[in-house]
């Protein structure tokens, strides 16, 4: 895992779960906004999501160890929406560095 710098968040990183879904693995890239916006890209299952945590919650989110379970918790929970996420113009810097792994 590394820490990565999206304009505007106040976290950001990138991972890969070694989950093997290809040959790749699963690489994985979050950035946590100020409004409390969490948007996130597994660019191997081509997947994009975005949640908002609670402000109790995201209060909690110091550093790149803590958005990662908070990603993986509310993904492999499904709770997370795909469409119309804020923060859409990052998506390309996400994507771009979790191909990097």
């Amino acid at each position: 895992m590394s820490r990565i710098h999206i304009p505007g968040a106040a976290v950001a990183a990138r991972w890969n779960t070694h989950r093997r879904y290809d040959i790749a693995g699963r690489r994985m890239a979050a950035a946590f906004f100020p409004d409390r916006t969490v948007l996130f890209v597994d660019v191997d299952r081509g997947i994009e999501g975005w949640f908002r945590l609670d402000a109790d919650l995201a209060s909690l989110v110091y550093d790149d160890q803590d958005l990662r379970a908070e990603v993986m918790r509310c993904y492999g929970r499904g709770d997370y929406w795909e469409p119309n996420h804020p923060h859409y113009d990052t998506l390309p810097a996400l994507q771009a560095s979790a191909k990097e792994l």
